[in-house]
């Protein structure tokens, strides 16, 4: 994860992440700033970075801001196939198989399937 202030000494913070983005850099990206326009927030968001925060702000909301990064890029980072045994999920074809065998499912269940499958083992509600 990149926390990134857009004013820096001697840089652009925003060619910083547009190159970051063109180099394929795809860490996620926490714009903290002082520029508080709507022009900078929506044009932080639409090049590239994942979250933008202004300062002043609270530590705990920086805090709460990164743990939410975190999840949803590792959820986004996992492999297209999930294997559980002889379980298997492909996101880009939205095939289940078990054992080999097709299994048919609807929309839902697949979304639920998927989300259980990526974290293994975890008590989930």
């Amino acid at each position: 994860m990149i926390i990134l202030d857009l004013l820096l000494p001697g840089v652009n913070g925003t060619e910083v992440y547009r190159t970051l983005r063109k180099d394929k850099i795809h860490s996620p990206i926490l714009i903290m700033t002082t520029q508080d326009g709507l022009q900078d927030k929506l044009e932080g968001l639409q090049t590239g970075a994942e979250d933008y925060l202004t300062k002043p702000f609270a530590f705990k909301e920086l805090l709460e801001r990164i743990k939410a990064l975190q999840r949803r890029c590792a959820y986004q980072d996992l492999p297209a196939t999930l294997h559980i045994q002889d379980l298997c999920l492909n996101k880009d074809t939205r095939e289940v198989t078990r054992a080999g065998r097709p299994i048919t499912r609807t929309a839902k269940e697949f979304s639920l399937l998927e989300y259980l499958m990526a974290h293994p083992n975890l008590p989930l509600s």
